[in-house]
């Protein structure tokens, strides 16, 4: 992993823990706007990141998450424990492979792979 990489997985790991507490937030108050907001614009920064630094599992993870997001920001969506329960599933397993050294290791896409369905089906029922 080159310093590049090493100073994205270290800063993304801090987002992770923003949006732990974001979506705890939204979680207790699912028509708050200011963590909805947080949590939206957390998941915005790791997909930039993941994708500037080729990490693009992760980036299109927290592409497909950050949409349902962004239609619950535009009202075409609800916050839902399903949809909680989701994204912390699956940020728990980004927060996993990103204490991992070996690149190849954090670039394997079967390892998001059921996350990414699981956020794709999720989606499609919107």
């Amino acid at each position: 992993m080159d310093s590049n990489q090493k100073r994205f997985a270290e800063d993304a790991l801090d987002l992770l823990n923003e949006l732990d507490e974001g979506l705890m937030q939204l979680e207790s108050n699912p028509q708050a706007t200011a963590p909805l907001e947080q949590v939206f614009r957390t998941m915005h920064t790791i997909k930039g990141g993941a994708n500037m630094f080729g990490f693009e599992n992760i980036g299109e993870l927290a592409h497909q998450l950050e949409t349902l997001y962004d239609l619950v920001r535009q009202g075409k969506a609800q916050v839902s424990d399903g949809l909680i329960s989701l994204t912390l599933q699956a940020f728990d397993k980004v927060r996993d492979i990103l204490k991992e050294k070996d690149v190849a290791k954090i670039n394997n896409a079967e390892v998001l792979k059921d996350h990414l369905k699981s956020a794709v089906s999720f989606l499609k029922a919107v």
